[in-house]
């Protein structure tokens, strides 16, 4: 690619990378979309022949109430120099975004992986996402935005010292806690 064309792709990353934040349009700001994105990291990496780019140390994406952070941002192109997935790792990548409600999402995990062909968000390992006081968490919480559907998955684990015959395995178990109803006073 020339240099045109590397810029162009680094902004479409950009104007893609909010996506990335937002669970569903229903919950972000309906001003977000519209504001600068900002991204601060301690380097960057563009690598045009094998399609990706990486955002290293401490990174943090905002752009109006959304915010993302981890340690690292990798984003990956397919042949067309379209977007195919954005990678955000750290001791735990975290997002947060605010409704217009005043509401705020937040999610953590030790890996957020997200395919805007797909319309997938998975949050993987030591996954959590917290919403009007509802909290799910689980090994991996996978959100299909296009039909707003949450499902979060528990994982097995082997247990040492067990032998091929007893029971190798232990489930991690999936947690979703709801707040009570509010009494209505008369």
């Amino acid at each position: 690619m020339n240099q045109g064309k590397a810029i162009k792709t680094v902004l479409a990353t950009l104007l893609v990378l909010p996506l990335l934040l937002a669970t569903h349009a229903a919950i972000a700001l309906t001003s977000d979309g519209e504001q600068a994105i900002e991204i601060e990291a301690d380097e960057f990496l563009l690598d045009d022949a094998q399609k990706f780019s990486v955002y290293t140390g401490s990174v943090v994406l905002t752009q109006g109430s959304i915010r993302v952070s981890g340690s690292r941002l990798t984003v990956k192109y397919d042949e067309n120099d379209e977007i195919h997935e954005m990678l955000v790792d750290g001791k735990l990548a975290r997002f947060k975004q605010q409704a217009d409600s005043g509401e705020w999402t937040d999610g953590e995990s030790l890996r957020i992986e997200y395919f805007p062909q797909k319309e997938e968000l998975f949050l993987l390992k030591k996954a959590r996402v917290k919403q009007g006081g509802k909290v799910f968490s689980g090994d991996r919480i996978i959100y299909d935005i296009a039909k707003s559907v949450v499902k979060a998955h528990s994982t097995s684990t082997h247990v040492p010292g067990a032998d091929a015959g007893d029971k190798p395995q232990k489930r991690e178990r999936v947690k979703i806690v709801l707040p009570p109803r509010q009494k209505k006073q008369n």
